[in-house]
């Protein structure tokens, strides 16, 4: 009987030791907390919003023989700072934000007021409209795809499914939970650093995922055929991740509250280059109070296409 018992006793021991030794090897659960609030996140239909970028990024020269704006706008957008505010709804599809460029090296900015109402889009650009003055466009003409208004209903969920499958692949060890940031702001934060150990995996992971991605945007209409082609060209380019981290801010009832990349990278010509993004998310899935009117001095965006073209305007 007490051989039985001993017996027992060890075997159970044993189970107990293998569960607590599986339990140690398992992978920690934070790449699963923010895949599950990225899917969340895509089904987001009302929010406000805010953030900023800073690019060095090195934008190709336009083609030899282009006019002066379209080289000014390449080179204001290759190094620069842009931030946004704004808010947005998909049903029915509004959003309204302002974005302020400043041009790398420079002191001064100017900013765009941006307003999708009624299936248009208008903006208001500083160096061609007159003050009070907008541009409008439809999305569904001007070599736009064919959804038209409706891709851009598409955006956020596309974003957070690009993120999504970017990640898919990586190991569940590079995710780190930020336990003193986590404390102090109440929600989860989790962290995926680029170190010198992960770098080529995660550039090797990101080039693989790529096509699929930029196959999604196609299918959401972001992108149009041709576009997607030319993305996936740039994708497959010789660029390697050089170092950075990717920070994901998760509430307790699994949104993303603020998502920040920083990320350096060597393009293809050897050039060290880097992005840093940060954005915020504010009344999830709360009716958004709209503030823009519908501009009253209006232009056709033809007009911009022609002033482009020519490299002059008429302000």
């Amino acid at each position: 009987m007490k051989k039985t018992t001993r017996t027992r006793t060890l075997a159970i021991a044993l189970v107990a030791l293998s569960l607590t030794a599986a339990g140690c090897n398992k992978p920690p659960k934070w790449k699963d907390d923010v895949t599950n609030a990225l899917q969340q996140q895509a089904g987001v239909k009302q929010y406000v919003f805010h953030g900023s970028a800073d690019l060095n990024v090195g934008l190709p020269a336009p083609a030899a023989g282009s006019n002066e704006a379209t080289a000014s706008l390449v080179s204001m957008f290759s190094k620069s700072r842009i931030q946004w505010s704004g808010m947005s709804s998909s049903d029915p599809l509004r959003l309204e934000a302002d974005y302020t460029l400043t041009p790398g090296g420079s002191s001064a900015s100017f900013t765009l007021p941006v307003l999708f109402k009624d299936n248009l889009i208008y903006m208001s650009i500083p160096l061609l409209n007159k003050s009070g003055e907008y541009f409008s466009f439809d999305p569904s003409k001007n070599g736009g795809t064919a959804a038209g208004a409706a891709s851009l209903k598409n955006v956020n969920s596309a974003l957070s499914d690009s993120v999504k499958q970017l990640i898919a692949e990586f190991d569940p060890k590079w995710f780190k939970k930020d336990k003193k940031l986590s404390d102090e702001s109440g929600v989860e934060v989790i962290r995926l650093p680029i170190t010198d150990k992960t770098k080529d995996a995660i550039t090797e992971k990101v080039k693989a995922a790529l096509p699929a991605v930029i196959d999604g945007w196609k299918t959401n209409g972001i992108l149009t055929a041709a576009q997607a082609e030319q993305f996936k060209k740039g994708a497959a380019g010789s660029w390697s991740a050089t170092g950075g981290e990717l920070v994901f801010h998760l509430t307790s009832d699994g949104y993303i509250n603020q998502e920040h990349v920083s990320l350096t990278y060597r393009d293809g010509s050897g050039a060290d280059r880097q992005i840093q993004y940060s954005q915020a998310f504010e009344g999830i899935n709360q009716p958004p109070a709209f503030k823009k009117d519908t501009p009253k001095s209006v232009r056709p965006f033809e007009d911009v296409l022609k002033l482009l073209q020519s490299g002059k305007n008429d302000k």
